[in-house]
């Protein structure tokens, strides 16, 4: 409410402006109602708060508000390998010519689900990432493991659930 007498108390005194008046005076009148009414349809949307139902002319103070935030939440794939070190294993890096995130997004809808659906199918990805990983950096790996993050606010370590540990030989 407080915006809207702001606004209010600002285009008052902008039509007390001697030149603003002369201008809108010397407007034919069509012209004129064209123009109040594209300000008041702008007024409008800017306080009906529902920027979906009244676009293009949505709320201005929508980066002013704080809205609760969803957590975020990804995958981290990390491999063991057989000095027992654990090594990242970066999906896009290992095969950036698939295109972006691509590969990600497979594995995303292969592990996140709350059943996995293709054990079978997923274990094979993954051993196909150790094998790339593998080639790229000489190391040889034993294990793969999936964990699902999950950051909720920038005071906390993000959460950490395990959703899926495969043996891979070497």
């Amino acid at each position: 409410m407080t915006n809207f007498f702001l606004v209010l108390v600002t285009l008052v005194a902008l039509m007390w402006a001697t030149p603003l008046r002369a201008y809108f005076r010397g407007l034919p009148w069509p012209h004129a109602l064209v123009t109040f009414g594209f300000c008041y349809v702008i007024l409008v949307g800017q306080f009906l708060g529902e920027s979906r139902q009244t676009y293009p002319f949505t709320q201005w103070n929508m980066y002013c508000r704080r809205e609760a935030q969803a957590p975020a939440k990804w995958l981290e794939i990390i491999g063991r390998t057989t000095t027992g070190e654990t090594v990242r294993l970066d999906v896009n890096a290992l095969q950036p010519a698939l295109g972006h995130l691509r590969l990600r997004m497979r594995l995303n809808d292969l592990l996140l689900k709350e059943e996995l659906q293709q054990p079978k199918v997923a274990d094979d990805w993954l051993r196909v990432l150790a094998a790339w990983q593998e080639q790229a950096s000489g190391q040889e790996f034993t294990q793969v493991t999936v964990e699902r993050m999950e950051w909720t606010s920038a005071e906390e370590k993000p959460s950490r659930q395990l959703v899926r540990q495969i043996e891979v030989a070497p």
